[in-house]
């Protein structure tokens, strides 16, 4: 089984920070980290409350296990949907079949999303959207056979 520190260096490379700037993000020194990294000290409440702010997950460096509950195409998921800013969030519920964000979340003002050509999605806009005349085009027109 790894150690604290091998868990804790394992998650900062997993999230594609350098110990320096793990550390800067958390409020701590670099010293920290590397104390931490190093099996030298346990990482403190402090330093654990800003590695699960950065999306670390804390319970799998104390423990060792990992919520198994996600896999790990739900674990990329969930760490793109909280590194997205509102209206990118906004457009992959209006993808997901329209599903709404939770009442928690404040009601959004017209907000649009930009193209994926890739999948051939368009614009997502949420809230009132006034435009006057705008012709919205759906798809292609099927052309007409002359018979």
């Amino acid at each position: 089984m790894s150690t604290v520190g091998e868990r804790v260096k394992e998650e900062r490379k997993r999230l594609g920070l350098s110990q320096a700037e793990l550390a800067q993000a958390c409020g701590f020194n670099t010293r920290a980290v590397k104390a931490a990294e190093g099996n030298e000290n346990w990482p403190s409440g402090p330093l654990l409350a800003g590695m699960l702010r950065m999306g670390m997950d804390v319970v799998y460096l104390l423990s060792g296990d990992r919520n198994t509950a996600l896999g790990p195409a739900e674990l990329t998921l969930l760490t793109a949907w909280r590194n997205a800013e509102e209206p990118v969030r906004q457009m992959v519920m209006a993808m997901l079949g329209g599903i709404g964000l939770p009442a928690a979340a404040p009601p959004a003002q017209q907000q649009t999303g930009g193209a994926i050509k890739a999948r051939r999605i368009g614009q997502a806009n949420s809230g009132p959207v006034v435009q006057t005349g705008t012709t919205v085009n759906m798809g292609n027109k099927a052309k007409k056979s002359k018979g």
